[in-house]
């Protein structure tokens, strides 16, 4: 190749450098891509940073979503970018299913197992027997064994009330209100267990009995 061809692509590739160079510094600094609106999605989250202003192409969606998911109540967070000057923001809370106690401290239980602040006037059923440090935002798999025992009966049982929840290992024993019924489960397939006990619930929901144990099959011992 002679000089001269090297010359003049050695000059288009610099020139087209520059306008790469240009365009990006344009579009980093137009007004036309400015943040004017952010619209939240689920429930509002204090971020501590600004966004309205900033250049979307800047706005960093993974730190947005690391700072909202440091809440332990949040369970999930989703940030898009709507060209030309719009940021969504969604986000999606946990559901309490069971609580824990503690003095003063009332923490909601999803069917995760993840413990968060909850704001609400019922706290039942309760977890109870739980002596393990307690973590907000951080998963126990044994307490989420224990919210999702009592999610498989509500389902099958709506009108069932159950008040206190006691988890140990792989099996989960529910108390029932009024009539203070232990209710036995394991962890093996907790919908065909909230089944069986529907199929007989109408005969000893009334009756005198300490136990209704589900861990054994079609054959449920009922003392």
């Amino acid at each position: 190749m002679s000089k001269g061809k090297q010359f003049w692509i050695y000059l288009s590739l610099l020139f087209f450098t520059i306008g790469v160079i240009g365009v990006k510094w344009k579009i980093t600094h137009a007004h036309y891509f400015k943040v004017r609106e952010v619209e939240w999605i689920g429930e509002r989250i204090n971020l501590g940073m600004k966004l309205k202003g900033e250049n979307i192409f800047q706005v960093k969606g993974e730190e947005i979503v690391e700072r909202i998911s440091s809440h332990p109540q949040v369970k999930e967070v989703r940030v898009s970018k709507i060209l030309p000057s719009k940021l969504r923001i969604e986000v999606k809370k946990r559901e309490a299913v069971i609580f824990w106690r503690k003095g003063r401290r009332i923490l909601g239980i999803d069917e995760e197992g993840v413990f968060f602040p909850v704001k609400s006037s019922k706290f039942s059923p309760l977890l109870v027997g739980w002596d393990k440090p307690v973590v907000e935002g951080r998963a126990y798999p044994e307490a989420g064994r224990g919210a999702r025992a009592y999610l498989s009966l509500k389902e099958k049982i709506p009108h069932l009330k159950i008040d206190r929840i006691r988890v140990q290992g792989n099996n989960v024993f529910l108390y029932t209100y009024p009539f203070n019924i232990e209710i036995r489960m394991v962890e093996d397939n907790f919908q065909k267990q909230a089944e069986r006990l529907n199929k007989i619930w109408g005969k000893w929901k009334k009756r005198p009995a300490q136990y209704i144990d589900l861990r054994f099959g079609e054959e449920i011992p009922v003392k």
